[in-house]
């Protein structure tokens, strides 16, 4: 809705739409099903009341209504976020990856757990990390699973514990499943393991 009316706003248009959304994934899980919607409905409207805007128009309006929508106005399985994250440059990688997503019946909300990280700046003298998501890259490049699962990291992990440490004995389970790496997905719930190919992912999803 966010979306539809900041353009109906910034162009003056006149026609309204229905919008009916059928959601495969869960809500609240960390999975970007908000973020994607709004990209949905900015190229909808686009065609629909033929506003004949750009990409670049588009990536504008995108970022305006939060920083990983973005993403989902170019077509490509992997991008590197700069800025808050919606400075995106896409990246021509050959490598297929293997998840097992584990959602758990929780819902977290982005916006208690930016609280949640706010409090904890407050209280926490912060240092710049050295590394960032560019570690990844090498290990991507190379199909090296071992070495980008051992790099995987979410800066938004501790707040989420914070707010649910029972979640880190799901980390626990997928690891000791033999996961080459673990992470929490965006703000969680959700928790995915990398796996080193197709048959150690149904063996981990076996376990579950």
């Amino acid at each position: 809705i966010r979306a539809a009316r900041q353009m109906q706003q910034e162009y003056g248009v006149r026609q309204g739409v229905d919008i009916r959304i059928i959601k495969r994934i869960p809500v609240a899980a960390g999975l970007a099903g908000g973020s994607i919607n709004a990209a949905a409905v900015l190229m909808g409207v686009n065609r629909l009341w033929r506003l004949r805007l750009s990409q670049k128009q588009l990536v504008r309006h995108a970022a305006r209504l939060g920083s990983d929508v973005v993403f989902f106005m170019y077509d490509t399985s992997f991008a590197l976020g700069t800025g808050r994250g919606e400075k995106i440059r896409p990246l021509k990688l050959g490598v297929k990856l293997w998840h097992v997503l584990v959602t758990p019946k929780v819902k977290m909300y982005t916006k208690e757990v930016f609280a949640c990280l706010a409090r904890k700046a407050k209280s926490l003298k912060l240092t710049k990390k050295r590394d960032n998501v560019n570690i990844c890259l090498p290990y991507l490049r190379k199909s090296d699973f071992q070495g980008l699962g051992a790099v995987l990291s979410n800066g938004l992990e501790s707040s989420i514990l914070s707010l649910r440490p029972d979640l880190l004995r799901l980390k626990k389970k997928l690891s000791d499943a033999g996961a080459a790496g673990v992470c929490f997905s965006g703000s969680g719930p959700s928790v995915f393991a990398l796996a080193s190919c197709r048959a150690q992912a149904e063996s981990i999803k076996d376990g579950f």
